[in-house]
């Protein structure tokens, strides 16, 4: 086991002090802290490993009119490649059930998926990716569905290329969220669904580069980061599950589009996955100056174990979630933007206990 103990050193500096990666971090953090790599959701691609991964979803069989296809999973020269292409004489899926005799739901385009075999509670996971340079997306994020508990985060969901959106548009917007779909203790179910989205935005279109994207998730927050930089922060209300990692591509009909008539192919690439446990001592003082009395608070050590107890739920369900905007989203999501796009640039609707970065004080791409 590796450990790292941060207390004021640039993170740069001490991943070429020690060789061991750290975080990409910008702009400090209090604390004292000791990062420990999570072997299980680490991996720089050079070559599949299937006692990490699998190359398709165990429980689904992709959003409709696309499917996820195992031979769209590539390693290459260090790099994850999901490969989406036109594909229409692929063996699709049937229909779901009871809607056997309606107008076949999936064909054309196959997608792909990587699912972790271990799930995670909380952890600082960070990927450098690029999105495929067309209209399906390109996301990374962690779910899991239960009998009594479905929850995910969605570290990002990209557009890539996709014409229209807010704004500059799809290619510059890094969308984010959090979905309840299912919760012990509260009334929340998938009818009802609980999400909050938001978005921020980049100077540059997001295909043009590759850029580093992560998620921080401990037991009272949970923060999203853009090439290091925090971009979104909320409380940590409902996200205390255990989840398994995904990335994948899938056709968005009601968001991004689907695919013209001439498309072919599109690549989203990932360079490297790496995944922390993270030991935090927060001190803070009494405020009186002496420092004689302080609050320490302990953010604890992630929880690593194999996927395991997930429901039966169909492998040919049309949806996975709602997309931000979506009129069937319940709670405290908003459409994105809601009141112009100048009142929102860099932000989405404001959540619970949530704060907000704007691109001119975190230095956005």
């Amino acid at each position: 086991m590796v450990v790292v103990v941060v207390a004021g050193v640039g993170m740069a500096g001490l991943a070429a002090a020690t060789g061991v990666p750290t975080p990409l971090l910008r702009g400090g953090r209090a604390g004292v802290v000791s990062w420990v790599p999570i072997e299980e959701f680490t991996d720089e691609w050079a070559t599949f490993n299937h006692s990490k991964w699998h190359d398709n979803s165990t429980t689904w069989s992709g959003r409709a009119p696309s499917a996820f296809d195992p031979a769209n999973v590539h390693t290459r020269e260090g790099r994850l490649d999901l490969v989406s292409r036109y594909d229409p004489t692929y063996a699709f899926p049937c229909n779901p059930p009871n809607t056997e005799n309606q107008t076949a739901a999936y064909g054309n385009w196959t997608t792909a998926m990587v699912e972790s075999r271990h799930m995670v509670r909380y952890g600082f996971f960070e990927v450098r990716s690029k999105p495929g340079n067309g209209v399906i997306s390109s996301a990374f994020w962690l779910s899991w569905n239960t009998d009594t508990d479905w929850t995910e985060l969605d570290v990002y969901e990209l557009g890539g290329n996709a014409t229209g959106g807010p704004g500059p548009g799809f290619p510059y917007i890094l969308f984010m969220n959090t979905h309840v779909f299912r919760r012990t203790g509260t009334d929340i179910t998938p009818d009802t669904v609980l999400s909050e989205p938001c978005h921020y935005v980049a100077r540059i279109p997001l295909i043009s580069r590759y850029n580093v994207y992560a998620l921080d998730w401990n037991a009272w927050t949970i923060s999203w980061l853009f090439n290091g930089r925090v971009v979104r922060v909320t409380e940590n209300v409902y996200h205390q599950q255990d989840l398994v990692l995904k990335l994948d591509s899938e056709t968005m009909p009601t968001w991004f589009g689907l695919p013209s008539g001439n498309w072919r192919n599109q690549t989203y690439s990932v360079l490297y996955l790496r995944a922390w446990s993270r030991t935090a001592r927060h001190v803070r003082n009494d405020g009186d100056g002496d420092g004689t009395t302080c609050h320490v608070r302990t953010i604890t050590e992630s929880r690593v174990a194999p996927a395991r107890g997930h429901a039966r739920i169909s492998k040919y369900a049309l949806q996975r979630a709602p997309s931000p905007g979506s009129k069937q989203v319940a709670g405290l999501a908003e459409p994105v933007p809601v009141k112009g796009w100048g009142a929102f640039l860099g932000r989405g609707p404001i959540g619970r206990g949530e704060r907000f970065f704007p691109p001119t004080r975190v230095g956005a791409a």
